[in-house]
């Protein structure tokens, strides 16, 4: 019996370990598309073969609506900040 235990917590262990490691598609790793939040791993939705994780339930029926909407604006954001590194426009 001891050992089944212990088998049973060392699976769960990889388990939950497992679950952690889950990779998420967000342009921007750990927040959200939407508000750029940080993400909750629990609030995800799958598009085009890719899942994207949200920070909060409301933001999830503002990303059905319009997907692209949400991925190309922080697509942007992203490169316009490479762009800019190292230097201001004051």
């Amino acid at each position: 019996m001891k050992i089944f235990s212990l088998a049973l917590v060392i699976i769960t262990l990889l388990a939950c370990e497992k679950a952690q490691e889950k990779q998420f598609s967000n342009p921007t790793p750990g927040k959200c598309p939407v508000m750029g939040g940080d993400i909750n791993p629990s609030l995800t939705v799958e598009y085009q073969n890719k899942t994207y994780a949200f920070c909060c339930k409301q933001c999830i029926p503002k990303f059905d609506e319009n997907p692209t909407k949400y991925l190309n604006k922080v697509s942007k954001s992203e490169h316009t900040d490479k762009e800019h590194d190292g230097h201001n426009h004051d």
